[in-house]
């Protein structure tokens, strides 16, 4: 990450902003993993963008689109609470989180127990 600094003059007074901006796409993992009730997922864009991220089981379909829209840079948490895009609980098993921005897709391993 870098720090980038703004200065702003307001009413004859210096005011200092600070803002933490990711200097690479990051995906971490989640935790907890293993899970058993919902996991949470941090992941880092480094420009607004059209982005999405999903969860997918082991044969590769999509279970759970957890976002998918235009997000402006920064990190950003999402929480999987175990359901699929019905509503129904998923099988105990292995999942893939995948974050799609622009031509960078960044995978990660997780473990549902029941």
């Amino acid at each position: 990450m870098f720090l980038e600094g703004v200065t702003v003059d307001l009413d004859g007074e210096q005011v200092a902003k600070t803002t933490w901006v990711p200097d690479g796409y990051a995906l971490y993992p989640a935790y907890p993993n293993p899970f058993i009730p919902g996991t949470t997922i941090q992941y880092e864009i480094v420009e607004k963008a059209d982005m999405g991220i999903s969860i997918y089981n082991i044969l590769g379909k999509e279970v759970k689109s957890l976002f998918n829209g235009v997000q402006d840079p920064g990190t950003w948490v999402v929480k999987w609470d175990e359901y699929d895009q019905t509503g129904k609980i998923v099988s105990p098993g292995i999942y893939f989180c995948r974050l799609d921005v622009g031509y960078t897709v960044l995978t990660r391993k997780m473990i549902f127990l029941k």
